[in-house]
């Protein structure tokens, strides 16, 4: 007698019947989001041990858009190689500040962009930290020296950094600006505003740009291992890509800064021969970019005595300059400078060699980064740290303070 097959009879028996095709399609789901979750867990656990997946990010803040993760010891990615990179409790680059702070001893804020964050270096490369060596630790010098220095900054950004934050956070006895000729290629409606800062945030144009939006999961290591193989920063450029952006930089920089001095020379020199122009032909001759950086400025010195603080500014070094004399320009921000009663540093001279005639003429690439151009090496930097040293002396800064 032959079996008789019905729907239930050896289905039932293989243990088939009892798994409808929505609920195996449903287990097999689930195994694959359990497979897809500890691979993920299995590559965080993997990237946390690597330097690329502990580089020290930016965070979303409400005053100032973006800034550094505080209370993150990790590293930067420059000049080919990761340095060590430490943002303290306070979100400043090094070590945390004291507290409470120590009587009498006065603080020396730094603000500024790559230049004074010390980017392509560790933390000790940084001129604000050269200049604490110059003047001694703090225990024995009484005077500590901060980095509020930030990529990307221009002079609106440092402008709202001490108005938001730094001098009612801080309270410095002096801020030294170093400021940098790029400030002057930047669209003023555009920088320290939320739409800009977004690129510092976001993957944008790759795989990644969709979890780039999601804090928890931009701040992984793992998303950020894959940011810098995806976006390949780890990979160093060539010599060719190195001069074709150093040239594009250079255009335009000679478009917003050196040209526009050029252009007003002759009008100069007929009206003032070889004497100075007054203050009013430097505000009547000021470009647009020139026009926010004046109302800037101003506004930096005025809220820093509002606060007890002294400005100084030190006028960065611009790369692609070669001379001859010192970059167009100076003369322009030097006289605005004194008209504010501010002191100031022009730190270009030291980055130029010397003519036979002793005057300076060419370019310095050994105190420039070899796979950026743009950011001085911590020999460049360490020029940077004498030449504030040496504006704050003269200014008597220091009197009383250095022990």
């Amino acid at each position: 007698m032959t079996d008789v097959v019905t729907p239930s009879g050896p289905r039932e028996r293989d243990g088939l019947a009892a798994r409808p095709p929505g609920r195996r399609m449903s287990r097999t789901a689930l195994l694959s989001i359990a497979c897809l979750v500890l691979l993920a867990l299995a590559g965080e656990i993997a990237a946390s041990f690597t330097q690329a997946g502990n580089g020290a990010y930016f965070v979303e803040d409400k005053d100032l858009f973006i800034v550094r993760k505080p209370d993150l010891h990790g590293y930067t990615l420059g000049d080919g190689r990761w340095n060590e990179c430490h943002i303290n409790r306070q979100g400043l680059r090094g070590e945390d500040l004291p507290e409470p702070r120590p009587e009498g001893e006065r603080w020396i804020l730094c603000i500024g962009d790559s230049f004074t964050f010390g980017g392509g270096l560790d933390d000790a490369g940084a001129w604000p930290a050269q200049l604490q060596r110059l003047l001694g630790a703090p225990e024995t010098s009484g005077v500590r020296v901060l980095n509020g220095g930030a990529n990307g900054w221009d002079t609106r950004w440092q402008r709202r950094y001490l108005e938001v934050r730094a001098l009612d956070a801080f309270h410095p006895d002096i801020v030294v600006l170093g400021w940098n000729w790029n400030d002057l290629n930047v669209d003023p409606t555009q920088s320290a505003g939320p739409a800009y800062a977004r690129h510092f945030l976001e993957a944008g144009g790759t795989w990644l740009s969709p979890f780039s939006h999601v804090p928890i999961l931009r701040e992984s290591h793992l998303y950020r291992w894959a940011a810098v193989h995806t976006l390949g920063s780890d990979a160093l450029p060539t010599d060719r890509d190195l001069r074709h952006s150093f040239q594009e930089y250079r255009r335009a920089m000679n478009l917003v800064a050196v040209e526009p001095e050029r252009r007003i020379a002759e009008m100069r020199s007929r009206r003032f021969g070889d004497r100075a122009p007054d203050l009013a032909f430097w505000q009547a001759t000021d470009t647009a970019p020139w026009k926010m950086v004046r109302s800037e400025i101003t506004a930096i010195r005025d809220a820093c005595a509002g606060k007890g603080a002294r400005l100084v500014v030190a006028m960065l070094p611009e790369p692609t300059w070669d001379g001859p004399g010192t970059f167009p320009g100076t003369e322009r921000l030097a006289a605005m400078l004194d008209g504010l009663d501010v002191p100031w540093v022009d730190e270009q001279p030291d980055f130029l060699a010397r003519g036979p005639d002793g005057e300076p003429a060419g370019r310095r690439p050994e105190l420039w980064q070899r796979y950026d151009m743009v950011h001085p090496r911590a020999e460049g930097q360490a020029l940077l740290a004498r030449g504030v040293m040496h504006v704050l002396r003269s200014q008597s800064l220091l009197a009383g303070a250095e022990r």
